[in-house]
């Protein structure tokens, strides 16, 4: 069962990286996931709209990053991914801040630019599915 609902910083300029990266999904950086309904309105409601964020250069393995062994959930369920460590200014979060550029790794992406640095937009997701190119924002 997916991630249940999540906030997103999501960049201002997704769509390009979406179209540049061949990504399938909507390119974020997760502020925090496996919320209930009701959490994620309240959580999304303590956070500023927009946060600036700088990425680091080269794609990464996220194998380290675990979101459901935190809550006791099967950390088979978790999904492989890779992409880009990030800077958040003026926002620290639970895990190291990272976009997911594809929910596979392979050494071929390693030598990948990163994207400008940009202003992000926080938004509430819904990420019950197993499928990530079916989340969608709220």
């Amino acid at each position: 069962m997916g991630y249940k609902y999540s906030i997103w910083l999501i960049p201002n300029n997704w769509k390009y990286i979406q179209s540049y990266y061949k990504t399938e999904h909507i390119p974020h950086i997760t502020i925090k996931t496996l919320l209930s309904q009701n959490e994620a309105f309240k959580e999304f409601d303590m956070l500023k709209s927009h946060y600036m964020i700088k990425y680091q250069n080269n794609v990464h393995d996220f194998d380290e990053i675990k979101y459901k062994r935190k809550n006791n959930d099967d950390d088979d369920d978790e999904l492989e991914a890779c992409g880009f460590f990030c800077k958040i200014q003026g926002l620290e979060l639970e895990h190291k801040p990272h976009m997911t550029l594809y929910y596979h790794y392979h050494n071929s992406v390693l030598q990948m630019k990163a994207p400008t640095e940009t202003l992000g937009k926080v938004c509430l997701v819904n990420t019950i599915s197993d499928d990530p190119k079916k989340w969608y924002i709220i």
